[in-house]
């Protein structure tokens, strides 16, 4: 990407797109015990004030894709990264520990808008349950005293967890694979695991009415 280019559209758009086209490439941005780098709210940010309907046309321009297709490239990059269903309150905001109180609302607010159901009437029953867990985060973190008893009960994060997590690594391809949320990834939910002892049982049964019936027939 040119320097003009990259100056035009947010990185996290940019990261959202490579991610939508080749998710392999990125599977640690799907690690939900990962630290988010301290400067996703403000790429977060960026990245929604470019979609909002006055910039978005502008943007997919300059991605040279269609404006329908970013959206919904940034939408699944926020649901694998942020909304797994084992991702911590924080993450599910796109925060860090040490976010503010302002943040927290603000985040709220953004994803609230993205996800809300109204706006993507295809999606409204995974989207009514993604908005759920965000405003469960919210509801959690907002409040001083809710927050303070859901920080006691979190791991610690790592010492070295600031400088690790600064963005340095968060924008390059890790070529591992990722481990996506079902949630995320399909609105239809995974097989049910088939009980071994069941085609033995079936079998057993099928031949015992097959004798059965040749008695029947000698007799």
């Amino acid at each position: 990407m040119t320097g003009w280019l990259a100056g035009m559209v947010p990185k996290l758009l940019v990261l959202a797109l490579a991610f939508y086209r080749e998710p392999l490439r990125f599977g640690h941005l799907v690690d939900p015990t990962r630290s988010l780098p301290e400067a996703f709210g403000h790429w977060l940010a960026a990245a929604s004030k470019a979609l909002t309907p006055g910039e978005i046309e502008a943007t997919a321009a300059a991605l040279n894709t269609q404006p329908e297709t970013l959206r919904e490239a940034f939408l699944f990059f926020l649901r694998q990264t942020l909304l797994s269903p084992r991702a911590d309150h924080y993450r599910t905001l796109g925060l860090s520990r040490h976010s503010s109180e302002a943040s927290i609302k603000h985040h709220h607010t953004l994803l609230v808008r993205l996800f809300h159901p109204d706006r993507v009437p295809d999606e409204t029953e995974r989207n009514s349950i993604l908005t759920a867990r965000i405003n469960s985060a919210y509801q959690t973190l907002c409040d001083p005293r809710t927050r303070r008893h859901y920080d006691s009960c979190l791991p610690p994060l790592p010492h070295d967890s600031r400088t690790r997590d600064c963005g340095t690594d968060f924008f390059r391809p890790s070529e591992s694979t990722p481990r996506f949320s079902a949630l995320a990834s399909t609105r239809y939910p995974p097989s049910l695991p088939i009980h071994p002892r069941r085609p033995i049982v079936w079998v057993f049964a099928t031949s015992v009415l097959i004798l059965l019936v040749l008695l029947t027939l000698i007799r």
